[in-house]
């Protein structure tokens, strides 16, 4: 399917990073990509059905830092 096949693409890239950046770090790149499609996927469905896309980039931000904090990286949030 589309979501297997994403999903698999986002694993083999956050598998090459993990090993690249921190091999360590005991979180499973499969689990975390499928974690990825769902979001996104609810984030379509919350956005469309309120009609507001805000919450489509509200919803990936949230996984940006998520994803930052298994790396071991931190930012400053804007506000």
């Amino acid at each position: 399917s589309v979501f297997e096949s994403a999903a698999a693409d986002f694993e083999r890239d956050l598998a090459a990073a993990k090993l690249k950046h921190v091999p360590d770090a005991g979180f499973d790149p499969a689990s975390i990509a499928r974690l990825f499609i769902a979001l996104i996927q609810g984030s379509m469905i919350l956005a469309k059905a309120s009609k507001d896309a805000s919450v489509l980039a509200e919803n990936a931000e949230h996984f940006r830092r998520y994803l930052e904090s298994l790396f071991g990286k931190q930012r400053a949030r804007n506000k």
